[in-house]
């Protein structure tokens, strides 16, 4: 139990949960490779897995760039985020 980093044997599951938690979103584990392990300006320590019971529970890819506007400002935000519907409501995302 407890935080480690996002790998790409997580894909599977990392995209059930994103497909279950955002089920207004189209989603699947291009978009997810794409948002997180894949994505051009990848960072291996923004990118978080949480297990529960050795079983992905959550995941969170952040990212850091240029504010538009900000004078070339670099601002870090969360690109991807999501929590197994089992999982919530237990302090895991928040």
């Amino acid at each position: 139990m407890g935080i480690r980093p996002l790998e790409a044997r997580d894909m599977v599951r990392a995209t059930f949960i994103a497909h279950v938690g955002m089920e207004f979103d189209e989603i699947n584990e291009g978009i997810v490779r794409e948002k997180t392990i894949e994505a051009r300006d990848f960072v291996p320590e923004l990118a978080l897995a949480y297990d529960e019971q050795d079983l992905l529970a959550a995941f969170a890819q952040g990212a850091v760039g240029k504010k538009p506007g900000a004078d070339g400002k670099l601002v870090g935000y969360v690109r991807l985020m999501a929590v197994d519907p089992a999982y919530r409501l237990k302090g895991i995302g928040g």
